[in-house]
């Protein structure tokens, strides 16, 4: 088993956050006799196969749909896949931040939720009602022949105003650490609490290992994508340099905040100043930079499938000798 300094180290340089977030598109499913009409319909102008999804499910907002996705589904879709996925997953659905970044990054995350919210909110005061209006008149428009009444069916689907605040929201929990269950002092035998307190650590240490093969086969995964358009040369866009650069990150701050594997962290130094350092732009107008981008993907997903996973049994010795880092981590955040 890896040193419990060790752990103990990893457990306070490591602040777990819980994120909630919900969104709705608004589009409904037509009553089920309507997509019939609307399929013999469909037959008697030429058209063959079955309705299409345009024509069974339909946006209650009509022509502003654009608008509502510009405004609000896109925006969460940014915060999760751009913030929430982009953390590295711990445990049951937790979010690992290393405590070195946390003091930047925490209100970072907080002020673009509260973005996100404030946004619902105007958006439910001063749009809400020309959608509803405009969701209404369009469905008359474009569906009154077979369903004359498909302004007040889009209504009565159609949310309140408060109904579609409380359908868009974010939340984020208070850091928490990592549960290591400490029985010092407790009035129990000492043997017993040597015995629960071998079986937490092995509980932690185990999270640990899965939180970082896990960082290692994500930072593998985004090296093979690249080396993979590098050397086809086609369709290589920025944000596979970005992901690449983000993923490298979070490996970093997580090995850094666990057990400074100096192997590891050799491997990612190479990444930024081999691969990642130049742009999407300055690969397309280099054969020579994608042949080399692309031999140092592949050498450095060789070295971290090497990496990737071990076993700690093995590695107990070597791991009383991996530098603890920077001692500075938690202080007078915990």
């Amino acid at each position: 088993m890896i040193s419990e300094d060790i752990l103990k180290k990893a457990v306070n340089s490591i602040l777990l956050v819980d994120f909630s977030l919900a969104k709705t598109d608004y589009k409904k499913n037509l009553p089920k006799d309507v997509q019939k009409d609307l399929t013999e319909l469909a037959k008697k102008q030429g058209v063959t196969g079955a309705t299409s999804d345009l024509e069974s499910k339909i946006s209650l907002w009509g022509s502003y749909h654009g608008e509502f996705n510009d405004l609000i589904l896109k925006p969460f879709g940014q915060f999760r896949n751009g913030i929430i996925y982009k953390l590295l997953e711990i445990g049951n659905g937790s979010r690992a931040i290393p405590v070195a970044e946390f003091p930047k990054r925490y209100p970072e995350i907080e002020a673009r939720r509260d973005q996100l919210l404030r946004t619902v909110q105007q958006v439910a005061d001063e749009r809400l009602y020309v959608w509803q209006k405009e969701g209404q008149a369009d469905a008359l428009r474009t569906l009154g022949k077979v369903f004359p009444d498909a302004d007040k069916w889009v209504r009565d689907n159609q949310p309140t105003k408060q109904e579609f605040i409380e359908q868009f929201y974010v939340t984020v929990s208070e850091p928490r650490k990592i549960n290591l269950d400490d029985l010092s002092g407790v009035a129990l035998p000492a043997e017993m609490i040597k015995r629960f307190q071998k079986e937490a650590f092995e509980k932690v240490q185990r999270t640990l290992e899965s939180a970082r093969e896990t960082a290692i086969a994500k930072l593998r995964a985004s090296l093979a994508h690249v080396e993979k358009h590098l050397r086809s040369g086609k369709r290589f866009h920025e944000s596979m340099i970005e992901n690449l650069r983000d993923t490298a990150d979070t490996c970093e701050g997580l090995i850094k905040a666990y057990d400074s594997d100096a192997r590891v962290l050799a491997v990612i130094d190479q990444i930024k100043t081999q691969i990642s350092h130049l742009t999407s732009e300055q690969y397309k107008e280099s054969i020579v930079a994608r042949d080399n981008g692309a031999r140092a993907a592949r050498t450095a997903d060789k070295q971290l499938k090497d990496l990737e996973k071990r076993d700690i049994q093995k590695i107990t010795a070597d791991a009383e000798n991996i530098a603890l880092g920077d001692d500075a981590l938690l202080g007078d955040l915990l």
